[in-house]
């Protein structure tokens, strides 16, 4: 089995996770990174108004 370790859980890294995932469903993937979450900053203007939520905008 592969084991490939990811560091950093931006935008590159979730898209890294999802693209080798879908090449090989049985390596084994470590995402190292600070947070526990990714917030989606593009859409925090919505949080204020209501139209979006903190689970709207945040990938676990």
């Amino acid at each position: 089995m592969k084991k490939i370790t990811i560091i950093g859980s931006g935008f590159a890294g979730l898209t890294a996770v999802k693209t080798l995932r879908k090449q090989d469903k049985q390596c084994e993937i470590t995402l190292i990174s600070p947070k526990a979450e990714l917030v989606y900053m593009p859409s925090l203007i919505w949080v204020p108004s209501g139209a979006a939520s903190k689970k709207d905008i945040v990938v676990p």
